[in-house]
Parts: structure tokens; C-alpha cells; sequence
């Protein structure tokens, strides 16, 4: 088990340390309720709702993954510069117009956490060639922990930290490059 103050991309690398498909689990104490979250946690209705993947620019080679579940990312990512054109996003966000996904329930989290893992592989399947995944979260560090446990076999996902500068508009800044393990030699 896993807990503490940890960036979104730490959380994000930490999950996929311990992907899923190695079948070696990882749990994280979800604070400040201090609940533990696992892969092995039934799933539960999140609330959450995955958009299809939209088109975005033909030609273009890189998928982003917007993920808010505590606030919108739309607005920092639109404020960041230096980003890559994307060929499509796929945008995960809360239902019925809330403001935010309430994950009170660790299969909650599951949920989620499956159905944006599910959503990536649909929209790599959908567009052929891309070559990296931009992935921009809003949301619990133990998400981040369950979505990293499912991201394999994706090939590079470029995570992003989001930051506020003094006085400015929140934007996002490049943090980990997740990349899948070599096959043995």
C-alpha cells in the first residue's frame, strides 16, 4: 500500500510500476478519508462520463487525454503553450452538469479509472499512427495510481503537471514520460 503527498505525475508512474497486467497489486490510502483504493475494488458507478473522441486536426500524430474529475483542464491546457497539434482528445468529465466527480466510494475510482484506460485504447484504435498520448488530470492522486496500473501497451504518454503562476491564468508544464518496458532481450 501506497499513501502521502505525491504529484499527479508521480501517482501516474507509480501506477504504472505496478501495471495491472503484471498482477502484482497496488493499493493507495486515499486521504483525507484515509480509504483505500484498489484495481481490486468492484466498480461503482462514478457519475464520471467519457465524451467520444473528437477528430481535431487530420495529420497530426498525438492523442490528449483531458481528465477532469475536479475541475476542468480544458482552461489551462488552451492557456499552454508549446503543445504538439493533437489528431483527436478524449475528454472525461462529470455527469449531469455537476462541477466535479464525487469518488466517496473506492469502486468509484475503479470505475473511472477503467473507463478512461478503456477510452485511450478506443481512441488509439480509432486513429491509426498516433505516436504519444498527452495525458492533462484533474483529479485524486489515487486515480492517478489506478489509471498509471492500466496504462500498457499504449507507448509513450507524455503526463503534465498543472501550475499557477503568480497573477496568471493555471497551465499545464510537461512532467513524466511514461514509456512501456523494453521486451526482454
Amino acid at each position: 500500500m501506497a499513501e502521502g503527498p505525491a504529484s499527479i505525475a508521480s501517482c501516474l508512474a507509480l501506477g504504472s510500476t505496478f501495471r495491472e497486467v503484471t498482477g502484482v497489486s497496488l493499493s493507495w490510502k486515499q486521504h483525507p478519508a484515509g480509504v483505500i483504493w484498489s484495481l481490486q475494488e468492484p466498480e461503482r458507478d462514478s457519475g464520471c462520463v467519457v465524451d467520444p473522441v473528437r477528430d481535431i486536426q487530420i495529420g497530426a500524430v498525438d492523442l490528449a487525454v483531458f481528465v477532469s474529475v475536479t475541475g476542468n483542464v480544458e482552461a489551462a491546457v488552451a492557456a499552454t503553450s508549446g503543445l504538439p497539434a493533437f489528431r483527436g482528445i478524449v475528454s472525461v468529465r462529470p455527469g449531469n452538469e455537476a462541477q466535479r466527480c464525487e469518488l466517496n466510494h473506492p469502486g468509484q475510482a475503479t470505475h473511472v479509472a477503467r473507463q478512461i484506460a478503456r477510452a485511450i485504447r478506443e481512441g488509439r484504435a480509432a486513429m491509426l499512427g498516433i505516436k504519444c498520448i498527452h495525458l492533462f488530470f484533474a483529479g485524486p492522486a489515487g486515480l492517478a495510481v489506478l489509471l498509471g496500473q492500466q496504462l500498457n501497451a499504449l507507448g509513450p504518454i507524455q503526463t503534465y503537471e498543472q501550475v499557477q503562476p503568480e497573477g496568471g491564468v493555471s497551465q499545464y508544464r510537461r512532467a513524466a514520460l511514461l514509456s512501456d518496458p523494453a521486451p526482454p532481450a
